[in-house]
């Protein structure tokens, strides 16, 4: 009688199987490139039959050799299996736990031949419609149909032959063999922690590397006519002016709470978050375009990704080929604590799609010496050079760092630098000059101002919208703003508007300024808003030369 004490003993006798379908798998796929470069029609002859018979050499001497060896392995386990064998040990744990899940691993390994014969179908319709042509997916395809039917014919085989030896074996147990059970269950467990640890730490490595499944869209859009705008920049002061090239109206449109994940598993919502973009720019054809921020969701879940480098590349590029010009303010989800790249790391990759490399982004590398990852100041001027408005952008930071969402504000020097600038302007202007603030997080005036829209206060004024998000929630910073009071008290600023809140896009009049939700974009981040419509959409902003300014929001529906 045959005794086996270790698993590696067992496994040699039903390898053979293995052998003999590796064996069978190289003589399949021995004529792939022949037939492949045949089709392909771009090679002479001459090179198609090199190419051809090194390939069929390389793979049907170690395939017959293969082959002849594994026959030889099924012959001898033949013979084992005539008899009844003794096990013990590792090989008694390996020989019971084979056989217990033999029929599962039947069944799994089946399915998984099954998707192989679909994608060797899918590889033979290509061929069938392309056949003869110098498409290179008749090369691909013809290499993918040997592949792929090869797979599924071997990997069927060797289950099935391997699923009847398992249940042919017939065994006895050995007396030595209970302390070494209850080991081989120790050693299993401490395998599964190794397993289970190594696979997440591939899984979040690959969660930090950036994908560019959106980009073939991306590369294909065509740009959206507009009017050309001229833009200036003061490479002293950091600052761009964009002057109306005629005497009518000048539109802006806000955009906000893209929220691009950069993964695979968020490959339809990140293009329809895109096409939804693309579409609402088309429909408004604006003048200026401004992003308030949360281009990006790096967070892991929703997007099972932290890369905020790629996908904050790939709306740069999408912008750039639309053409008109646009700026931005960051979010809190742009630089999460996990994201992969850092705020510097951002900022130099904004620079590089600056106005004066792309023709689009009004991006400065002179950033004012206060708080915050970006704060900006634009200017923009009627056709006789008289300025209409000052544009703010302004940095409402992420998150204080005391607690989850605990959002963060506009500092007491970034409010100071928006006071001086405008002053100084309105001064050099001799008047009042009118402005606008865009940011991403809500000042704690929406909150106020809506607390005293719903007892019908009449110090608000209603234009439109609602708070949708849940318990009417207005998710501002726990910390009080000094921008509000500032602006109330200098008189410039008519209007702010804001992102953030994505159910929110309620717009509303308080102390003579206009507090306005932007309609966001986002399919992504909140579970279950990709089903939602009433929200998405975008703002459009219609300045008139005299500085005063109508809001219309912009619904979008899928």
């Amino acid at each position: 009688m045959n005794t086996f004490y270790k698993s590696k003993e067992l496994k040699g006798k039903i390898r053979g199987i293995r052998i003999t379908a590796t064996a069978l798998f190289l003589l399949i796929i021995s004529s792939a490139p022949y037939s492949a470069l045949t089709a392909y029609r771009c090679f002479s002859m001459q090179t198609i039959n090199i190419i051809g018979i090194c390939w069929a050499v390389a793979t049907i001497l170690p395939g017959i050799l293969l082959l002849v060896l594994g026959i030889r392995g099924i012959v001898k386990l033949r013979t084992l299996l005539k008899d009844e064998i003794q096990v013990s040990g590792e090989a008694l744990v390996w020989l019971e736990k084979s056989k217990k899940n033999a029929l599962r691993n039947l069944f799994v390994k089946i399915a998984v031949s099954f998707l192989f014969l679909i994608a060797g179908l899918i590889c033979l319709m290509t061929v069938s419609s392309l056949y003869r042509s110098d498409n290179p997916y008749v090369l691909v395809s013809i290499v993918g149909e040997f592949v792929f039917f090869g797979i599924s014919i071997c990997m069927t085989l060797n289950s099935v032959l391997r699923y009847l030896v398992l249940k042919s074996i017939k065994y006895s147990v050995s007396e030595d063999s209970s302390d070494y059970k209850e080991k081989g269950k120790r050693k299993q467990m401490f395998k599964f922690v190794v397993v289970f640890f190594l696979i997440a730490t591939i899984l979040i490595g690959l969660m930090f590397k950036g994908t560019w499944y959106i980009q073939p869209y991306i590369a294909t859009i065509p740009a959206v006519e507009h009017r050309t705008v001229p833009v200036f920049y003061d490479k002293e002061t950091g600052v761009y002016t964009i002057k109306n090239p005629e005497e009518g109206d000048f539109r802006i449109l806000q955009l906000t709470d893209i929220h691009i994940g950069g993964s695979l598993f968020s490959y339809q919502k990140d293009l329809r978050a895109l096409q939804t973009v693309y579409d609402l720019i088309e429909e408004t054809k604006p003048d200026f375009i401004i992003v308030t921020g949360d281009f990006v969701f790096p967070l892991g879940i929703q997007s099972f990704s932290f890369n905020n480098y790629t996908p904050m590349v790939q709306f740069c590029s999408f912008m750039r080929n639309i053409g008109i010009p646009w700026a931005m303010t960051y979010g809190n989800h742009d630089t999460e604590f996990v994201a992969s790249h850092s705020e510097e790391e951002l900022h130099t990759l904004f620079s590089k799609f600056d106005y004066e490399r792309t023709g689009t982004l009004l991006y400065t590398d002179i950033q004012p010496n206060i708080y915050g990852r970006a704060n900006q100041l634009i200017v923009l001027k009627n056709s006789d050079d008289s300025v209409n408005q000052a544009l703010y952008l302004l940095d409402s930071n992420s998150y204080t760092g005391k607690g989850v969402n605990d959002y963060d504000y506009i500092h007491e020097d970034q409010v100071q630098w928006y006071a001086d600038t405008i002053t100084n302007m309105c001064e050099e202007e001799g008047r009042i000059v009118p402005s606008m603030i865009f940011t991403h997080i809500p000042l704690k005036e929406y909150k106020t101002a809506y607390d005293l829209y719903k007892v019908k206060d009449s110090s608000v004024k209603y234009y439109y919208g609602q708070v949708g998000e849940k318990n009417e929630a207005i998710c501002c910073s726990d910390y009080q703003s000094k921008l509000f009071e500032k602006a109330v008290e200098i008189g410039s600023t008519k209007g702010i508007f804001c992102g953030h809140d994505h159910y929110n896009n309620i717009s509303l009049e308080y102390e003579n300024i206009r507090l306005t939700y932007g309609m966001s974009i986002d399919y992504l981040a909140m579970p279950g808003i990709c089903k939602d419509t009433k929200q998405r959409g975008a703002t459009s902003i219609l300045i008139h030369k005299d500085g005063s300014f109508d809001v219309e929001p912009i619904a979008y529906h899928d």
